[in-house]
């Protein structure tokens, strides 16, 4: 009774811990994705103001990777956009030790679950891929419903949970928003969710695919031993 507990308690949070990867993950993925930013850089007309917007990209990224404390060092960025984008810098690396954190737990709990099911996988592991699939997809779906209804309120909500009141508005003529307008922010997170979207859909895919393949191995089984349950008849 308490292994079928702790199985069930397993099962919940590999489910719950796969959105949380699946959004860090992604999120990660755009934040580095240079051609993506290219491109929206060319959509957003920020290369007419900036013709050296890439370099200035690069540096911010690599700005972002290093772990080293203290202001970035880009000269068209005031005072307050660089202490705005050192607390980007914290919660981006907040981001992606929790993701390594929880991955490794993941892994751990998961090696765990499995022992427990050892007589019988499939099934347990099609739970995972099936449940954490689709709560990734209605979270993202919820999400991104948010985010097309009244992007500027989504973001502004983003911006309350991660940083201090005021700290990430500037006026008009900030190059920080001229770089970075809120319309690329508005494509980049349909992206982002787009993207979530599509690999918990996998999951959910991959899930079924296991369980089709299980009932074919089960179908062929039971087959094979009605054939040698009648070839036995035959004899006698």
């Amino acid at each position: 009774m308490k292994r079928s507990i702790i199985s069930k308690t397993l099962l919940v949070l590999l489910i719950l811990i796969i959105p949380l990867i699946l959004y860090l993950l992604n999120f990660k993925l755009i934040l580095f994705d240079t051609n993506l930013h290219s491109a929206e850089f060319e959509n957003q007309g920020v290369y007419e103001k900036f013709e050296n917007a890439d370099e200035i990209d690069g540096k911010l990224l690599d700005y972002f990777k290093d772990q080293k404390p203290g202001l970035v060092d880009i000269d068209i960025y005031d005072g307050e956009e660089k202490q705005h984008l050192l607390d980007v810098k914290k919660a981006v690396n907040a981001g992606f030790s929790l993701l390594n954190f929880s991955l490794i737990i993941f892994l751990v709990l998961f090696a765990v679950f499995l022992w427990l099911n050892k007589d019988s996988m499939t099934k347990p592991v099609i739970n995972v891929l099936i449940g954490g699939g689709l709560l990734t997809v209605c979270f993202a779906l919820l999400d991104l419903l948010f985010s097309v209804l009244n992007f500027e309120l989504y973001f502004d909500v983003f911006h309350r949970m991660l940083f201090e009141g005021g700290t990430w508005l500037f006026s008009e003529g900030s190059n920080l928003i001229a770089m970075y307008p809120i319309g690329l922010f508005y494509d980049l997170a349909r992206q982002l969710l787009s993207n979530i979207i599509i690999h918990g859909f996998i999951l959910v895919l991959i899930g079924f695919f296991v369980r089709v393949l299980s009932l074919n191995h089960k179908i062929v089984k039971k087959e094979k031993y009605l054939n040698k349950a009648l070839k036995r008849i035959s004899r006698k």
